[in-house]
């Protein structure tokens, strides 16, 4: 379950400041709504995928990280709910294995109980996707997953 915490925590892997109204789900849901700024997909790129390419292209195509380079206007309310949920699961590996590179290869490479699919991929498929990463990430917390 979220807590507005985690909503935090979002933001700031995502490069994003609130107004007044403070840091809440329906404030990040608005903000995916209207497309996240560029600058959170670069920074996902490289704090969390460390730069690998490869591992962009679940989230958005290298013409799209481009143009979020060159600051070219908001994500699209499809790739900035990509974005969200890596960075969802990206905070919940790093509780597990507590190194970005340890985290990063998780999110990665191919898992069995995912029928062979990367985290990376299954969880920003869609939102049922997210969930079974997420139940991974809870069994190999509590040492119940291989």
């Amino acid at each position: 379950m979220r807590t507005q915490y985690d909503v935090k925590l979002i933001a700031a892997i995502l490069g994003l400041h609130h107004g007044r109204e403070g840091y809440s789900k329906i404030w990040l849901s608005e903000r995916m709504r209207q497309g996240l700024p560029g600058v959170s997909l670069v920074r996902v790129h490289q704090n969390v995928l460390g730069g690998n390419k490869e591992h962009l292209r679940p989230v958005a195509s290298r013409s799209t990280l481009i143009r979020a380079r060159r600051g070219s206007g908001p994500l699209s309310p499809s790739t900035s709910e990509k974005v969200v949920r890596l960075a969802q699961v990206w905070i919940q590996a790093q509780g597990v294995y507590k190194d970005d590179s340890k985290a990063r290869r998780f999110l990665a490479e191919p898992h069995m109980m995912l029928r062979g699919l990367p985290p990376l991929t299954v969880a920003v498929t869609n939102r049922a996707g997210l969930e079974a990463v997420e139940q991974l990430i809870g069994r190999l917390r509590f040492g119940s997953a291989p």
